[in-house]
Formats: C-alpha cells, structure tokens, sequence
C-alpha cells in the first residue's frame, strides 16, 4: 500500500512539470482553458479638473492685487469660452 502511494506521488511529481511545460508551449490539453486579450475603452471624460495659478504684480499691494482681480476674471472668461462650466 505505501509503496503504491509512493509511485504515485513520484509519477505526480514527474508528469506535473511536463504537463505545466506543454501548456506554456502553447500545446492544447483537454479540459485546460486559457484565454488571453486586450480592451480598448473610448468614451468622454464625466469630469475635468484644472488648476490655474496666477500672479500680480505692482509697486502696492491695491496695485497688485487689482492686476490680480482683472487676470482672475480674464482667465474665468476664456475658460468659459473654451466650455468649461461656470460654479
């Protein structure tokens, strides 16, 4: 009995990197599926998001920062120009 159990566990052991092999030849093995590809999705974007940094310049902080009101607001014009929506 144990030597039965044995020789099982041997021809196991040597049939089961064999069979591994012909399988990654690209042999086919009865009662094996292997399957393999690839998936293109092309759909628009639900949402964008953008960050825009900008700066002001001026010889007082009023100066600048009015520079920085007026290129804020020419900014949010072309992006809603572009087609971005307004919050």
């Amino acid at each position: 009995m144990r030597l039965m159990l044995l020789l099982g566990c041997i021809v196991s052991l040597v049939l089961f990197p064999t069979l591994r092999a012909d399988a990654q030849a690209g042999e086919i093995i009865p009662g094996v599926v292997t399957g393999m590809g690839v998936a293109t999705l092309k759909r628009a974007p639900d949402v964008v998001r953008v960050q825009v940094q900008l700066t002001g310049d001026g010889k007082t902080l009023k100066e600048a920062l009015a520079k920085l009101a007026a290129r804020r607001e020419a900014c949010k014009k072309k992006l809603i120009a572009l087609g971005a929506k307004e919050e």
